[in-house]
């Protein structure tokens, strides 16, 4: 059903989300880089943030499992790499890149599964690469009716910020920086977690 969504709303969910760009921890991230970094977006969507990437001379690649929303990507930008691919079966080399950006995206995942998708994302990552993350903050799991989309069915898992940053540590990750922002907006009505590691 989620990726049904995000399919059939691919414009409607651009023109809701553009404007949400979390550009300090792009920057955050960004600056954690080496020079001449490959960059793996999971989740990228309509590529918002793959261009970003882009327009500060990062080898970027963005991946989705919503084959509308890559199509969208591959007009927003033609520079980059995009896929239709799922986080759980990364069809790159290991140690491939220097950083993956991860934003709102293992929140889709079952939190059972969220472990796997970590594993996955750390074998590709260079040693010392950089892993970002965004989730929701909260408990357990549910399927809502997003009213933001006329009651579309999304799956969502919620998390708090030490759980998040115990399923990293246990990946082999040292947490950089982490932060639960709330704000008053209406696409971000929960918490909102962010963790950079390495």
């Amino acid at each position: 059903n989620t990726i049904s969504f995000y399919d059939a709303s691919v414009e409607e969910y651009r023109a809701k989300t553009e404007n949400l760009q979390d550009k300090a921890w792009l920057k955050r991230f960004i600056a954690l880089l080496p020079q001449k970094s490959r960059v793996l977006d999971v989740g990228c969507a309509y590529s918002r943030d793959c261009k970003y990437f882009i327009q500060h001379d990062i080898d970027t690649y963005g991946i989705d499992l919503s084959k509308q929303m890559i199509k969208l990507a591959q007009e927003y930008t033609n520079k980059a790499n995009f896929k239709v691919m799922d986080v759980f079966d990364l069809k790159f080399p290991d140690a491939y890149f220097d950083g993956v950006w991860c934003s709102a995206v293992l929140l889709h995942l079952k939190k059972s599964d969220v472990l796997l998708a970590i594993s996955e994302i750390r074998r590709v990552l260079k040693r010392g690469g950089i892993f970002y993350i965004a989730v929701k903050e909260g408990e357990g799991e549910e399927i809502i009716k997003d009213e933001r989309y006329s009651g579309a069915e999304k799956f969502y898992s919620y998390f708090t910020e030490s759980e998040i940053k115990r399923l990293l540590e246990v990946q082999g990750f040292e947490i950089v920086k982490s932060k639960t922002a709330h704000y008053k907006d209406e696409y971000r009505t929960n918490g909102v977690i962010y963790v950079i590691s390495r």
